[in-house]
């Protein structure tokens, strides 16, 4: 997945969660300081997780191998890799 359909995935959750948000507020489910809540939440959960985790498995070394396995998976069934050739 390249980083532009990445961030749209991302865009488009972030406003669908914030649409039902905007419902319950509308609604009287919610008041403005608890939909002011819900949306600050939203949208730390949703940015924040794939940065975190490139983080994570960059300082665990686990991200590398797992790389590797999918790079060596793709040469094995013919998958072009995007920016390298077989060896």
């Amino acid at each position: 997945m390249d980083t532009h359909t990445f961030f749209l995935h991302l865009v488009i959750i972030l406003l669908t969660a914030r649409i039902f948000a905007e419902l319950g507020r509308t609604n009287g489910i919610f008041d403005n300081d608890i939909y002011a809540a819900l949306v600050l939440v939203i949208a730390l959960t949703t940015l924040l997780p794939p940065f975190v985790m490139k983080w994570f498995y960059n300082r665990t070394g686990d991200a590398g191998s797992s790389r590797s396995r999918r790079r060596t998976h793709k040469l094995a069934h013919g998958i072009p890799h995007h920016g390298t050739q077989p060896r």
